[in-house]
């Protein structure tokens, strides 16, 4: 989203069945470098889908805010920024050295479905 609107989020709302742990809300805000925000309602995603339909567009700041007001903020690490940084930069060197091999894994792949 921010790449097609060229504008960096504030922070990002986490809501449903997994926002529930607090330890993955901890880890989304530390790997994405952001405030994460987790709404009181656990489903606001349905509920703002709902609202929506019974409201003008003007209306949806006003929905937002009423979810922003209840609820619990991570907010990202840095120390633990920089730990998950270090290991993705060795992901990021492993997926280089085995990209050739996983190619060509995936062509004899497709080759014996064919």
């Amino acid at each position: 989203a921010e790449a097609a609107t060229g504008e960096r989020v504030a922070h990002i709302c986490f809501s449903g069945g997994l926002s529930n742990n607090p330890a993955l809300c901890q880890l989304k805000a530390d790997c994405l470098n952001r405030a994460v925000f987790v709404p009181e309602i656990k489903e606001s995603g349905l509920v703002g889908a709902a609202s929506m339909a019974f409201v003008t567009s003007d209306r949806i700041p006003d929905i937002t805010n009423a979810f922003l007001k209840k609820g619990s903020w991570y907010h990202p690490s840095p120390k633990i920024r920089e730990f998950y940084d270090e290991r993705y930069s060795i992901f990021e060197d492993a997926c280089a050295a085995i990209a050739e091999l996983s190619h060509r894994l995936s062509r004899l792949n497709t080759l014996h479905h064919n």
